[in-house]
């Protein structure tokens, strides 16, 4: 494929690409907002259960490393 067509190509499917990032953000805003929900909901069933105190360090999913850690204080995700 000569560098035109491959430029071409890309943006010819531009308005593609533009709709799947934006709908894929959306659903990640979506699933850390509820992330956040389902932390709040651990850490008040948890301080209902006397296992923890209800601004015990949460749980947050963490970018860099890509699974789950606790933490001292909550960090914007």
């Amino acid at each position: 494929m000569s560098l035109e067509a491959l430029r071409v190509a890309l943006e010819t499917s531009r308005p593609m690409i533009v709709e799947a990032l934006a709908a894929a953000e959306a659903e990640r805003d979506e699933l850390r907002a509820r992330c956040r929900e389902l932390e709040a909901l651990i850490a008040r069933a948890q301080a209902a259960l006397g296992e923890a105190e209800a601004d015990s360090p949460q749980i947050r999913y963490d970018r860099t490393f890509r699974h789950f850690a606790g933490q001292s204080r909550r960090r914007a995700v």
